[in-house]
This record gives structure tokens, sequence and C-alpha cells, in this order.
């Protein structure tokens, strides 16, 4: 079975032709320059998709993933704790 890692959505597998189908997001650490961001992405399964890539200080020819998406979920998280907390205060 071949395996390729990456990020995909609407598979489905049809038993009697033994085929698949599906989207390709991205290929797991498969770089992109994106133009309307002028920036570089990399692909992070962890993530879902293509997120920022920050120099690697150590290898100038290395990227690695910006913890962007990660902190902003976080404080989403928490404003929503926040607010449920509040509301079963006063419920």
């Amino acid at each position: 079975m071949n395996v390729i890692p990456g990020v995909f959505t609407n598979c489905t597998y049809n038993g009697e032709n033994k085929s698949s189908t599906f989207d390709l997001i991205c290929i797991n650490n498969y770089v992109t320059y994106n133009k309307k961001k002028d920036n570089v992405e990399i692909c992070s399964i962890a993530q879902m998709g293509y997120i920022e890539c920050v120099e690697n200080s150590n290898n100038s020819n290395k990227c690695k993933i910006s913890g962007t998406i990660s902190r902003y979920s976080k404080n989403i998280s928490m404003i929503v704790v926040v607010v449920a907390s509040i509301l079963y205060f006063f419920i």
C-alpha cells in the first residue's frame, strides 16, 4: 500500500472499482510561495494546511513552522472558556 502523508478532504472509496477519490490540500512539508500574502508557507499535517514558514536561524536553507496559527487558536479557546465561565456563573 502506498502512503502519501498530507492533508486531504472529501475522501471516498469505491469498493466495486477499488478506486478512491479525494481533494488534496497539501503534501506534508511541501513549501510554497503565497503571492497574496507575500510569504513562504509550509504544509503542516498538525495544522491541517499551509502555515507561515519562518527562516531557521541555524540553517538558512531550511525553515521552521510559525506558531502564529496555534497561538491564535489557543487564544480563541481561552476566550470561549472565559465567556462560558461567565455565563455559567450568571445562570
